[in-house]
């Protein structure tokens, strides 16, 4: 559904499944016209006007509960349950898919030069050229639902069920982990400073600087699954299985 800015429906659309993945609004490739790309549990991947109109609908052969991201020539990227991450054209046509191995509910992340970094439950996360080819790979001990984010030095940060934040340069070259107390199913966030924040389920929130090094920690009463976001102050605010919507200063 799309509302407006005070809060009123603007329209609805229903497309007969749950959906658990989030929308992602973009007009890349410069068409002008804009859509908004949202999985569902119908095993399908749409595309929808900015008016609610279905452009497209993309068929996988399980529930799609990855969220979308978009590369800067319109490039659409996202996982499936059925194993493989898919790259559809804006006029929804494949360009490529790459089976990972395991259900993929990571959301893929793009990088500058194109690359896209997905995590699967196979438990390895996977760095892909703009042709599905495998730039490399590295292996945790569990599954990766947590998605991957690009620091502004190009690295890339992931979290595992296996408790690990891990810190990968953007060749694939593994710099650190970080042991929390808890499944990490939290996608990280990077601020300008190169400070890492992601969520646990030992319910706490961390801080961990460039190089692997802890500088805090904040607990709350529950598992923290939701994915931090840092406002224009540097204020963190997430989310916590307590109940709670924590806002919080660097």
């Amino acid at each position: 559904m799309s509302l407006d800015a005070k809060g009123s429906l603007r329209w609805q659309v229903q497309i007969r499944g749950r959906i658990t993945s989030s929308p992602v609004v973009s007009d890349a490739g410069g068409s002008g016209e804009g859509a908004i790309y949202v999985g569902s549990d119908n095993y399908r991947l749409y595309a929808i006007t900015t008016d609610g109109k279905v452009k497209w609908a993309f068929n996988t052969r399980k529930y799609v509960d990855s969220s979308p991201a978009v590369g800067p020539d319109g490039t659409v990227y996202f996982g499936s349950n059925d194993h493989f991450i898919y790259a559809i054209g804006p006029d929804g046509a494949l360009r490529w898919r790459f089976n990972t191995l395991g259900a993929v509910s990571s959301s893929p992340a793009v990088a500058d030069d194109g690359t896209v970094y997905v995590g699967s439950s196979s438990g390895v996360l996977y760095a892909l050229g703009d042709k599905g080819d495998v730039k490399w790979s590295i292996v945790t001990q569990q599954w990766i639902d947590s998605s991957p984010a690009v620091g502004p030095d190009g690295g890339v940060y992931f979290g595992s069920n296996d408790g690990k934040l891990f810190a990968v340069s953007g060749d694939g070259v593994l710099r650190w982990t970080y042991h929390t107390g808890g499944v990490i199913t939290s996608s990280p966030v990077v601020d300008k400073d190169g400070i890492v924040y992601v969520g646990s389920w030992d319910e706490s929130l961390y801080a961990v600087d460039g190089e692997g090094e802890f500088r805090w920690a904040l607990p709350t009463r529950g598992p923290i699954r939701s994915s931090p976001a840092i406002g224009a102050d540097g204020t963190i605010y997430f989310g916590s299985a307590d109940g709670g919507l924590y806002a919080v200063g660097k």
